[in-house]
């Protein structure tokens, strides 16, 4: 028979689990879908990229509509965020006249319909192998679905006020608002597909998607 103290213990424990998952399940939503990866990595060849350092960043931020952004995670990286090369973003089209990205739009289209919204970003993003990304929030962005095609063996990182959440995900909704890096990526570099809302919360896009989720089963 267990003592007064064990059951404390094990009820401190079971609070405690209880409080990660909480805390977790405000950071990240993984949820499965198909999408085509060989199409996506097809049309991420056809963009020029750039860095996200703290001349990009200054730039969105000098164009968002948020009032939530906070450029202050630049100061503890001062030096990384000025000088960083191996994280990336696609910015522009090659050739202007290329129209033909068809498993992007699908997926663009796909969830300005599920949310309700016409205030989606696609960008895709890589990162090179060897590299972190360093602690940041998303300026101009709520939320974001990122779409992994290649490198997935790294995961997001989340930190908390007084914890560190690790998970690795396939598709899955980020609470980009909070603070979150990606550790040194490992076996190949990254490749991923975002979906940037600029009016959306977390919580709503995560609703949205667990009712056409519901939708779907019930059909």
């Amino acid at each position: 028979m267990a003592t007064t103290s064990q059951s404390i213990s094990r009820f401190a424990i079971f609070t405690d689990h209880i409080r990660r998952k909480i805390k977790l399940e405000n950071c990240i939503f993984k949820f499965k879908i198909d999408y085509d990866k060989e199409q996506l990595e097809k049309e991420s060849k056809l963009f020029h990229y750039k860095p996200i350092n703290t001349e990009t960043l200054n730039n969105i931020y000098d164009v968002s509509e948020s009032d939530k952004d906070d450029l202050s995670f630049i100061q503890k990286d001062t030096t990384w965020w000025r000088d960083q090369e191996s994280w990336n973003t696609g910015y522009k089209l090659k050739d202007e006249n290329v129209n033909d990205l068809p498993e992007s739009q699908r997926l663009t289209d796909l969830f300005k319909r599920i949310v309700g919204t016409e205030n989606i970003k696609p960008n895709f993003f890589t990162q090179t192998k060897g590299t972190e990304v360093k602690t940041h929030i998303d300026v101009g962005t709520l939320c974001a679905i990122n779409f992994m095609i290649k490198g997935g063996e790294t995961p997001v990182r989340f930190d908390d006020a007084d914890a560190v959440f690790v998970e690795n995900y396939t598709v899955a909704l980020l609470n980009v608002s909070k603070n979150h890096g990606v550790p040194v990526q490992t076996g190949e570099d990254r490749l991923l597909f975002k979906l940037r809302f600029t009016h959306n919360k977390y919580e709503e896009v995560k609703e949205a998607i667990k009712q056409y989720q519901l939708d779907w089963m019930m059909a």
